[in-house]
């Protein structure tokens, strides 16, 4: 079984075997979210690291209304299938 619990900026992660992981907390970067909005509206795709960076966003706890309505927007054009999901590490060249 594993506890997973949370220690200030660290996510300390107990196993089984008793050992301990530590585990970087994901940040998200400024400006990413616009960007990646801005990338997968004008490609109509959502690569490896756009997911990656939704993910960060998504966790972050201190973003503005403003981008927590661009994630619900990202979220309703992938349910409606306006974006389609690729294996791709990135679309950039």
């Amino acid at each position: 079984m594993t506890v997973t619990r949370r220690d200030g900026e660290q996510a300390h992660t107990k196993s089984s075997t008793g050992l301990v992981c530590m585990t970087p907390p994901v940040r998200l970067l400024p400006s990413a979210l616009s960007e990646l909005f801005a990338q997968v509206s004008s490609t109509g795709k959502l690569t490896i690291a756009d997911r990656y960076g939704l993910m960060a966003a998504i966790l972050e706890e201190s973003i503005s209304e403003e981008e927590r309505r661009c994630i619900d927007r990202l979220l309703r054009a992938l349910q409606r299938g306006r974006i389609a999901v690729v294996d791709e590490l990135s679309l950039l060249s």
